[in-house]
Formats: structure tokens, sequence, C-alpha cells
């Protein structure tokens, strides 16, 4: 038995020892880092980019919103219905969608050269969520204390729901940064009260930021500060004094310059009377009401989506809310929690919005509750509620950690069956990363057990990292069958040299197909899906069945759609009486229309 034992006894002993070892070396490079903000600041900028830049490369157009965005914003450049003044999907007017946003989205996709790839409409993403973790860094660090504004900053890019918004071309990377600006002054002012600290500048910054988040987002981070601000007036029995440094003429007057750019735009290019029509007609429903994706919003649904929008970091979340509770009587704290909880209960109550668009406002100052409790002093960690034992005995927290690893190990065994389900196989990339992510995520578990916090939060935004490129853009961009619209264009570019021209694309209509292929007419788009110029004559002899009879297929594309969770196999056809050289054309095997069966490869066939 002895033999048997030993050796998982000196791997334990081991682990131990690499955990006390992390957590000496991240508290010596936590601070020092801590010691120069610019050297910190640098140092998160690299994180986020270690985070998200591969998925945001490398990502396929993700249907809907994405695609509608990157579409109207492409429109701009390219001129025609759609321009710099009038959003336009295709010919349909987009006056919901913020222009402020199109104008980042087409201008980084001009500088970049990246117009026909949706990577160069994603660029304002990352940098959305760079700005949003600095402003968390520079906002928490004067309320609190350098290490836990830094540490609350780097967990913040590590959660699901930021990566999602970082990785795609969509408002909401821009909108959490300016809520970080607004809100972390208003926590300023509240906790500094007569402090000179929170003055001028301070209050110059909240009205700007509060400007900045109508261009980007409308109402929903005044909304937030407002609801913020009536909580701590309650939460204080009246007391309001405070709101008074907030108080500034010359910011009041940015805000209002910038919260009517938009209108004014629009003004000036004579479309304002119809946008107002259509904001009077959906107003409410863009505030409160679902979006392009039709959720049905059940009780609750943003609770669950705030508790799995905080993975990784939602490891912490137990400890720190009890932290925070007993903690409550600070200021500072007391702003954290009435940050989250007013907003929380109004979303829950009134919206149905997709929760995925707006729970990411409630995780900057979960963050920094995770990153006080990770950083408190060896003495704090004794459980109030039983003297002498400490937290990390409790059999809650036990439990919760060890829930948390299952997690992991879930996910990532998820992660390497999923191709074998569209009839691929796992990379080999994909199994490193894997076994790097559960090698990191059973060191986390360890120094969570052990009471070795720092250690505990050093690797586990080290697996982020490892989990969020095993993710992205080695599992998900990797599915190439799930892409549909991306390998129909792959088939596309593939024939181009071979014949120029037209060609006709049968069964399918998803706004991906239009950003890939350039589709500019709404009338072109259903089933089946013209592309590829735009003779009149080639359109209209498609609608005569002689016509269509002399259609030769020269590709095929098998996929599956999930949005519809049906099986695709669209065929790309052209003219028979054309040149017919396909033959000797270098098309990937994959579509060639003998290797394409048609049997759906997952469930049924879309109609």
């Amino acid at each position: 038995m002895m033999g048997g034992t030993m050796p998982l006894a000196q791997k334990s002993a081991r682990l131990q020892g690499l955990v006390a070892g992390l957590e000496d070396a991240g508290s010596r490079w936590v601070s020092k880092l801590v010691m120069s903000p610019a050297r910190a600041a640098m140092a998160l900028v690299v994180l986020v980019l270690a985070l998200h830049l591969g998925g945001n490369l490398l990502l396929p157009p993700l249907d809907r919103t994405e695609v509608i965005y990157a579409q109207a914003a492409r429109q701009m450049i390219e001129g025609g219905p759609g321009s710099w003044t009038t959003p336009a999907f295709q010919t349909e007017p987009k006056f919901e969608k913020p222009i402020a946003v199109l104008w980042l989205q087409a201008a980084s996709a001009l500088v970049t050269g990246q117009a026909d790839q949706i990577r160069g409409y994603r660029i304002p993403s990352i940098l959305g969520t760079i700005l949003a973790v600095l402003m968390t860094y520079w906002g928490a660090r004067r309320i609190f204390d350098a290490r836990t504004a830094f540490m609350g900053a780097a967990l913040l890019p590590t959660m699901l729901v930021v990566t999602v918004h970082t990785t795609l071309a969509m408002p909401e990377a821009l909108m959490l940064a300016a809520t970080c600006a607004a809100m972390f002054a208003l926590g300023r002012a509240y906790v500094a009260h007569d402090d000179a600290g929170a003055g001028r500048n301070n209050a110059l910054l909240f009205w700007a930021a509060l400007g900045l988040g109508v261009l980007v987002n409308v109402v929903t981070i005044p909304l937030i500060a407002l609801l913020t601000a009536l909580a701590l007036v309650v939460w204080d029995r009246g007391e309001a004094h405070w709101l008074k440094s907030l108080v500034s003429v010359p910011g009041m007057i940015v805000f209002a310059l910038l919260a009517a750019l938009w209108p004014f735009v629009l003004w000036q290019a004579g479309t304002l009377d119809a946008a107002l029509v259509q904001w009077r007609a959906e107003g409410l429903h863009l505030l409160l009401g679902p979006q392009e994706m039709k959720w049905r919003v059940l009780p609750g649904l943003f609770v669950v989506f705030l508790l799995l929008g905080m993975f990784p970091a939602g490891l912490f979340l137990a400890p720190s809310m009890v932290a925070a509770w007993r903690a409550r009587t600070a200021p500072a704290i007391r702003f954290l929690i009435a940050w989250v909880v007013p907003y929380l209960l109004f979303l829950e109550l009134f919206t149905r919005k997709t929760p995925l668009y707006m729970v990411q406002a409630m995780l900057p100052p979960l963050a920094i509750l995770f990153a006080l409790w990770v950083t408190r002093e060896a003495e704090a960690t004794v459980d109030s509620s039983d003297s002498g034992n400490v937290i990390h005995q409790r059999r809650w927290f036990r439990l919760g950690t060890l829930g948390w690893l299952l997690l992991v190990l879930g996910l990532v065994v998820a992660l390497w069956v999923l191709p074998f389900l569209l009839k691929m196989t796992v990379s080999p990339l994909a199994v490193l990363l894997g076994l790097a992510v559960l090698a990191l995520a059973a060191v986390t578990t360890e120094a969570m057990l052990s009471g070795h916090r720092i250690a505990t939060a050093t690797s586990l935004i080290a697996m982020a990292i490892a989990f969020n490129n095993l993710t992205i853009p080695v599992t998900f961009a990797g599915l190439r069958p799930i892409w549909v619209a991306t390998e129909v264009r792959a088939a596309v570019d593939a024939l181009r040299p071979c014949q120029s021209g037209n060609a006709w694309i049968e069964g399918y209509n998803e706004p991906s197909g239009v950003f890939e292929l350039g589709l500019r007419d709404v009338s072109l788009v259903g089933f089946p899906v013209y592309f590829a110029g735009t003779d009149s004559r080639w359109k209209e002899g498609m609608e005569d069945p002689k016509a269509r009879a002399e259609m030769l297929p020269v590709a095929c594309v098998a996929g599956f759609d999930f949005i519809h969770s049906c099986s695709h196999r669209i065929t790309v056809s052209v003219l028979a009486s054309g040149n017919t050289s396909f033959e000797k054309c270098k098309l990937p095997a994959r579509f060639r229309c003998e290797n394409v069966p048609a049997k759906p490869m997952i469930g049924k066939m879309c109609k």
C-alpha cells in the first residue's frame, strides 16, 4: 500500500510547492507592476490581446447582429445605399444602429484595407475592451488601492461575455468602455465626498463619458448611472450632497453636444424625419424589446447569463459576495453593490432584450469585488461565522471550487467532441491547448483550496488565455461546416479564375451571405440567391424556368445552420451555355458535388 500511495503523495506535495511558489512570484510580479501605472497599463493591454486577438482576427462572420453592423459600415465605404450619414443594410435604412459605431467600423476597415473581411470591422471592439480594462484600472485605482485595481482590471477581460463582445463587430465593447469611465467617475464622487480630488475634472469625465455612451448605446449608460445614484441616496437615507460635485456646466455642454451629434448628422443628411418615425415606432422596443435574434426572455434569464458570463472568474463569486456584504458599510463597497443590484433588477423586471447584450455593464464592479477578495491580507481570511475556521476550509467553498473544476473539464471535453459531430477531427493544437487548460485549472483549484489567492488569480488568468484560444480561433473558427456563407465564398473564390461572369446559389439567405458575397440589392436575398454581378438580363433570365434548366452545377457546399438547427446542401451553378472549363478548375475536394452527400450532416435538411 505504501508503494501505491507514495507517488500520489509526492505529486500532491509537488503541486502544493508549485502553488506556494506561484503565490510568492505572483505577489512580487503584481507589486512590481503597480509601482508604475504605465507599466501596469501596458501589461493589461498585452493581456487583452493575448486573450482576444486570435478570435477577433480568425472567427468568420457570425449571424446576425454582427453582420448587419458590418454590412452597414461596409456600404458606407462602398457608396450607394447606406452612406456615411444614412446607414443601411442593403437598401433597408438602419437608423437604430448607432452611427458613431458604424463610422468607427468603416474607418477601421478602410484604414486596414480589410473592407471585404469581417476582421476589419472588429477592430473597434478590441479597442473598446482595451479602453474598458484601462478605465477599470484607472478608475478603481482612485477608489481602492493599486493592487486591487490592477487585479480587477486583469480579471475583467477573462470573462466570457467580454470575450464575446471583444470578438464580434458590435457596439457593446465600446459601450463597456464608456460605462467604466462614467461609473468610476460617479464612484469617485460618492467615495470622495468633499475631497477636492473629485472636482471639476472628475465631473467633466463623467458627463463626457455619458455623452459618448449616448453615441454608442443611446440611454443604457445614463440609465445605469441614474439607478446607481438613486440606490445610494436611498441606502444613505436621503443623503445626496455628494451629487453636487458632479455638477459641471462645461461637462453638461459636452454631454449635450455629443448626444446631439447623431440627430444632427441625420438632420444634415435630410433623413432625420424618417429616423424619428422609426425611433417613435421602435423606441421602446430598442430599449426594452428583443433584438434580431428573437429571444424569449424568461424570468431569471439575466441572472443566468450574468453567472455564465463571469466564467472563469466566477470562481471568486461566492466568497467575494460574502466579504462584500460584511464590508457593506464602506462607501466604496456600497457603490459597487449599488452599481450591480438595481440594474439587474431593472433588467429582470422590464427588459426583453437579449441578455447577452445587457449584462456586461455589471461585470466591472464584480471584477473589482473579486479583486478585493483576492488581495485581502492573510489575517483577513478567517470566516467570522465560525471563529478559527478559514474560509477555504468551509464545505460550501470546497464544493463550489470542485464544481468549477468539473465545469472546466466538461467544457474542454465538449470542445474536443464538437468537431466529431460535424464529421471532422480534433486538431492537435486543440488537444494541446485543452491539456494546458486542464493543467492550469488543476493548479487554480489547488491554489483556491489551499488559500493561496494570488496564485489562484494568476493561474486562472493563464487558464483563460489558453481556454479562449482553444475555444474561438482554434475550435470554433475551425468548424468550417457551421460557417456556411464563408464556405460558399471559399467555393466561389476557387471558381472565379476558371470563368468570369455570374453565378446562382440556391438554399441560403442569412445576412452573412450578404456580407461574404457582396450582395447589395435586398430583392435578391432569398431562395435562390443571385450574386457576383448586377446584370438585369441575368436576373430576369433566372426567373425563366427554361433558363433555369440550363444551369450547370459546378460546386456544392455542405453546412449546418445553427440558427435554424438544420443542414444545408447548397449548389453553386452557372449557365451551361457559357465557358464550361470547370472540370480543370482547382476546386477543393470538399466542394465537388460528388463528394457532398444529399443526406443531412446533423438533424434534418433545411427547407
